[in-house]
């Protein structure tokens, strides 16, 4: 059996089949990525596959009969060497935060205005929150405030889609004028 449908068997014996469930892989993970604000998230992916098959290719056993599990372990030690890397970059900026809401399409003055003001707007604990996660390796964070990273996840996501909207309806009456 060549390599090529050893692979692809181990997802599932019809060829199309296990290339569709491959595919629907790829997907997850880059989703599972994205919720972590990594930048370039199909490249993790990518990144994540490639290490997989090249494991499976030297012989290593999966033991269950979904190899997602396998998989999605190698992804969180991607997403490990993903946060150590960026622990010695400057921290992300407004035009970072500028780009993650959408908002490429304005001004840098104006838009610089409006994410401020937009900012001012969130309760001063969110904002520093919000700020230090983008910026700070989110686990470590997570274990300063006292919370899971799942919990500090989802309340930065909040706090982002309460500033995505209020600098959408800036953006759009900018816009009326």
């Amino acid at each position: 059996m060549e390599t090529g449908d050893r692979l692809l068997e181990i997802f599932d014996p019809d060829p199309a089949r296990a290339e569709d469930k491959i595919r629907d892989l790829f997907f997850r993970l880059v989703k599972f990525f994205a919720w972590r604000h990594c930048p370039m998230p199909e490249d993790l992916a990518q990144e994540t596959l490639r290490r997989g098959f090249g494991r499976i290719q030297k012989d290593v056993e999966i033991y269950t009969a979904d190899p997602a599990p396998f998989f999605f372990g190698i992804a969180r030690n991607v997403l490990k060497e993903e946060w150590k890397g960026h622990t010695g970059e400057a921290p992300l900026g407004i035009e970072d935060l500028l780009a993650s809401l959408g908002t490429v399409d304005f001004q840098e003055t104006e838009a610089r205005i409006c994410l401020d003001q937009c900012l001012q707007h969130l309760p001063p604990d969110e904002r520093e929150m919000l700020s230090r996660y983008i910026s700070e390796d989110p686990v470590e964070l997570a274990r300063e405030l006292r919370l899971s990273p799942g919990n500090l996840r989802v309340k930065a996501h909040r706090a982002t889609r309460k500033l995505t909207k209020w600098v959408q309806r800036a953006t759009m009456a900018a816009r009326v004028k």
